[in-house]
């Protein structure tokens, strides 16, 4: 079988002695043949041109990052509008920058290699130590392992910090969704200026002789269903509109009403021989209290047989205003209170049932007595989430009523509050009156009893006394009187303009996640910076960079001396013979 020549030295193969034979036939031809070279070595341009040029780039692609999220910082997503969202624009500048960089990287790394063999003798291998170092992560990885640390080494480290570059840079943007208000008018509140329904005084009647009377037809339903509806904790009727989340920030302000209520029992009790309630021998059927404001509470029980376990009375206050009937020409009318334009008042007294010995026990019993009155509400800070409507501060306003005046069609209208830059607020009086009325009546007042034989002895309970059985009565009254005022406002005869309130992306940006895409370019450009210094101290060392080539054009002479170091000597001068040899050469692998 045929083998191919061995020699000793690969200063002896065919490549080598035709590379001598080229380089000795270049170099008979003289004087002429250097003095051209020289003027072809000044007419080429800058070597180092589109490294620089790719290094500036890299820099204005990542000054161009900047400039694009310190724009977007703390602002909603919504507002960049560029053909490519944010995403892709900070992508396509962050592909350019880090691709830049490594252009620079690359060719610095490639001409570290000839620095590196120019400066001592080297093992041939560093030479592909070099070329991987130069193609990715896991060559540069091997050199900086393989040691000693040198230029190429903080290529070599950038190169493979330049794998999180991507990664950094992502991270750099965080959305963050934030509740916007957006005056959209889809947002509206309820409220309420004005209670003038159709309530009318009987016939024949004016306001000084009706004492509080109405006709039944005309009376307003609607109040008396949400009187019930907050004693026994029915859902209000919607106060907003709102396609989701709203709000309002006021102040606005509404009519409506309130209760004021005191623990009254120790001064009821007073009223009363307490000794009664120890007697258990005797019959107390019409027993009853006195509150302080002067409201008859029934509290009869017959021992073994019955007892009072809930009772309910009220009274008008309508008498002590210039509203109601007692009027004469002596006796000057009687001014409302301007704080609280009372209406009725109502007290509840509850025991403890004692199924044994059916005797009401002083001990367990409690009163409370309310004022139910007229009240103008100021709201702030409203607000409507998942349905729910919150009233961030609310507070009374004081309200000065004026005279009743005779409209036509509606009745007598007073004014209720008339300040400046509040609203006005109104009321029909016969509205007021039906109020008061259905308080007084046994649909309201009455009494709950425990024991036998009741319906024969006492009849059918009365009143709404089922709703005091359990729960804080005070409590009670001051949800009755708030549904009242909602009844108002669900009449939306007047309203105030919301916001609605959507969740919005804003960009947060995260400016520590741009050190390693920094440290990446400042390595690169301080590693061709000292390479172009390294390179320009040797003036007989050429920019081959990674340039494969150039190796190829390198002979390797006397090797074999003492020390097996040997000399690599290039057969060409400059780039530019070599870019020529390399188009003009064709070779083929034997």
């Amino acid at each position: 079988m045929n083998r191919s020549p061995e020699y000793d030295s690969p200063l002896d193969s065919p490549l080598m002695k035709s590379s001598a034979v080229r380089a000795k036939s270049h170099k008979e031809h003289g004087s002429g043949d250097s003095e051209s070279a020289q003027s072809r070595r000044r007419k080429q341009p800058w070597p180092w041109w589109w490294e620089t040029l790719a290094i500036a780039a890299s820099v204005l692609c990542t000054a161009g990052i900047v400039a694009v999220l310190a724009r977007m910082n703390g602002r909603p997503l919504a507002n960049w509008d560029f053909i490519l969202g944010l995403p892709a624009t900070i992508a396509v500048f962050s592909t350019a920058a880090k691709s830049l960089a490594v252009v620079a990287l690359t060719a610095s790394i490639g001409q570290s290699k000839w620095l590196h063999f120019r400066a001592a003798p080297r093992p041939l291998r560093d030479l592909d130590r070099f070329d991987e170092a130069s193609r990715g992560p896991m060559g540069s990885l091997k050199l900086v392992g393989a040691g000693p640390w040198g230029l190429a080494t903080i290529g070599a480290l950038a190169t493979v910090l330049a794998l999180g570059f991507d990664v950094f840079v992502q991270q750099l943007v965080r959305l963050e969704t934030r509740d916007v208000p957006f005056d959209d008018a889809r947002a509206v509140l309820g409220l309420s200026h004005d209670y003038i329904t159709g309530a009318k005084i009987p016939a024949g009647l004016d306001l000084s002789s009706a004492k509080s009377r109405i006709e039944g037809s005309t009376v307003d339903v609607s109040m008396q269903g949400a009187i019930y509806r907050g004693l026994f904790g029915l859902d209000s009727p919607t106060l907003s509109r709102c396609p989701g989340s709203c709000s309002w920030d006021g102040p606005h302000v509404s009519l409506g009403f309130m209760s004021t209520c005191y623990n009254v029992t120790e001064a009821a009790l007073d009223s009363i021989d307490r000794s009664i309630f120890t007697n258990w021998t005797t019959s107390v059927d019409n027993l009853s209290l006195v509150t302080p404001g002067g409201v008859n509470m029934a509290v009869g029980f017959s021992p073994t047989s019955w007892q009072t376990v809930i009772s309910v009375n009220s009274t008008t206050l309508l008498k002590d205003s210039r509203w109601y009937s007692e009027r004469s020409s002596t006796r000057p009318v009687p001014p409302l209170k301007p704080e609280r334009p009372d209406i009725v008042r109502v007290a509840m007294l509850r025991t403890a049932s004692d199924r044994t010995n059916y005797i009401v026990n002083p001990d367990q019993m409690e009163i409370i007595e309310c004022d139910i009155s007229l009240a103008a509400r100021r709201f702030s800070n409203v607000t409507v989430s998942g349905g729910v409507l919150l009233i961030g501060a609310e507070e009374n306003i004081l309200m000065t009523p004026g005279d009743p005046t005779f409209v036509r069609g509606h009745g007598y209208i007073t004014t209720m509050l008339n300040q400046t830059h509040l609203p006005v607020l109104r009321i029909n009086v016969a509205d007021i009156f039906a109020i008061s009325e259905f308080f007084l009546s046994p649909r309201f007042v009455g009494s709950f009893y425990d024991g036998l034989s009741l319906t024969t002895q006492l009849g059918a309970p009365t009143g709404v006394g089922s709703a005091f059985k359990s729960g804080n009565m005070t409590q009670i009254v001051h949800n009755m009187t708030r549904s009242m005022s909602d009844q108002l406002r669900s009449t939306f005869n007047v309203t105030a303009p919301g916001r609605t309130i959507r969740q919005v992306a804003f960009v947060q940006v995260q400016w520590v996640w741009l050190v390693l895409p920094l440290a990446v370019q400042l390595a690169s450009a301080l590693l061709l910076g000292l390479v172009l210094a390294r390179t320009a101290a040797w003036r007989d060392l050429q920019p081959w960079k990674s340039s494969s080539v150039a190796v190829l054009l390198h002979r390797v002479s006397d090797y074999g001396q003492p020390g097996g170091a040997a000399t690599l000597q290039p057969e060409v001068q400059d780039m530019g013979e070599l870019k020529r040899r390399a188009a003009s050469i064709k070779a083929r692998l034997g």
